[in-house]
Order: structure tokens, then C-alpha cells, then sequence
């Protein structure tokens, strides 16, 4: 028998020898290895668990696109780990790695339950065909359509950033939103100069949640 037969015997061996939790385990890490760059495994848990969301099955009727997927569970996981903070950090960390700044601004967006409210928005103005069109479009193109505020943000950049993402693309839908009573402040003054400028382009619904605020903006024409 030659070397290399030897070789083949032996691994023909070695996968026979495996038992079955190392099978499980080698199986599991396939099906899973688009979370991997997560590393942590109890993060990596979480995401896992997030499809069973209500929130999630409804999201993927109508995006089919693998990495929003993701980045919508991932953006379950930061709503239900946002108590902890280092874990929190850690998660939005490999997000921003992965995705970059659209990415996580698209998982805050999932994180902060935006999204029942504008999709509940799209139901009340649009058919199925023209919901799913404009939920692809504002998923991939989050920062066309969404601003977040900060307790860093200045009033007359933050507004000079929006009108101009406003006027450059005219889209359906902008929200403009923040958490903290700092940022919710800065976030007022910046809607209502920002629905000044507008000039009744665009017709608003607020919400408030805690100690989270949104303006959502609804193109009139």
C-alpha cells in the first residue's frame, strides 16, 4: 500500500472514529459559520434565537437578501442585550467590522423598533408589491433614509446632513430618531427646524418609547 493510501485510510478512519456531538457540532458550525465573525459564543446564541422573532418572519416575507437578514437579527440580539453594556459595545464592535456604518445603523434601526412603526406606515399608504419595494429600498439604503441623533450632534450640521440626504433622494420615508435625554433634546429642535425647511414637502408622525423618540417624515406628493 502506498503512502498515500495510508494517508486516505487514515482520515477515511479519523472521520469514522468522530462521534456523533462532534458530527453535530462540525454540522452546526456550517450552518452557523455567517456568525462566526461574532465570536462570542453566547452572542452568537442569541442571534441564532432571534429568527423565531415575530418581527424577523415578517422582515424576511419581504427581503430576501442574506446579510440584512443577519443584520436584522443582529439587531434583535442589541434590543435584548442592551442592558449590558460591554456585551452591547462588543456586538455593535463586529457589526460596524462587517457591515460598516450602514450596517449598524440598520441594526439600531431593528434595535430600537423602528421598524413595526414604519412598516406598519407602509401598510397604510401602499399594496404588498409596493411595500416590499420600498422596504428593499430602505434597507439597503438605510442612510438615505434614517438619521440618528446623538448628544454630540450639532443642530445646524445635523440639519445641513438631512435636508441635503432629503433633497438628494426624495425618499418615501425619513426617519429622524434618538435615545438619551441629551440626544432626545438636540433631536427635537433638529425635527422642527428640519420641518421648516421642508416646507410641507413632507407630513410627520412622532412616537415615543422610554427614553427613545421618532419623527417619521411621509412624502406628501
Amino acid at each position: 500500500m502506498s503512502s498515500e493510501d495510508d494517508i486516505s485510510k487514515g482520515v477515511a478512519e479519523g472521520f469514522l472514529n468522530w462521534s456523533e456531538a462532534k458530527v453535530k457540532d462540525l454540522v452546526k458550525k456550517f450552518k452557523y459559520r455567517k456568525l462566526a465573525f461574532i465570536k462570542e459564543e453566547e452572542t452568537i446564541e442569541e442571534v441564532k434565537e432571534s429568527k423565531k422573532n415575530s418581527e424577523y418572519k415578517l422582515f424576511i416575507k419581504y427581503v430576501e437578501d442574506k446579510d440584512l437578514r443577519i443584520i436584522f437579527r443582529m439587531g434583535l440580539s442589541l434590543r435584548k442585550i442592551e442592558k449590558d453594556s460591554e456585551k452591547t459595545l462588543n456586538l455593535k464592535e463586529k457589526i460596524k467590522k462587517k457591515y460598516k456604518n450602514q450596517g449598524l445603523h440598520f441594526a439600531y434601526f431593528v434595535q430600537n423598533k423602528l421598524f413595526t412603526k414604519y412598516y406598519a406606515s407602509l401598510v397604510e399608504r401602499f399594496s404588498e408589491d409596493t411595500i416590499k419595494d420600498e422596504l428593499n429600498f430602505f434597507t439597503k439604503e438605510t442612510d438615505k433614509c434614517i438619521s440618528f441623533i446623538s448628544n454630540q450632534d450639532e443642530l445646524s450640521q445635523k440639519l445641513l446632513e438631512i435636508t441635503t440626504k432629503i433633497n438628494a433622494n426624495s425618499p418615501e420615508t425619513f426617519i429622524i430618531s434618538s435615545w438619551g435625554g441629551g440626544a432626545n433634546k438636540i433631536c427635537k429642535k433638529v425635527f422642527n427646524k428640519v420641518d421648516e425647511a421642508l416646507s410641507n414637502r413632507y407630513i410627520h408622525t412622532d412616537f415615543s418609547e422610554k427614553d427613545k423618540i421618532m419623527y417619521m417624515l411621509i412624502r406628501t406628493n
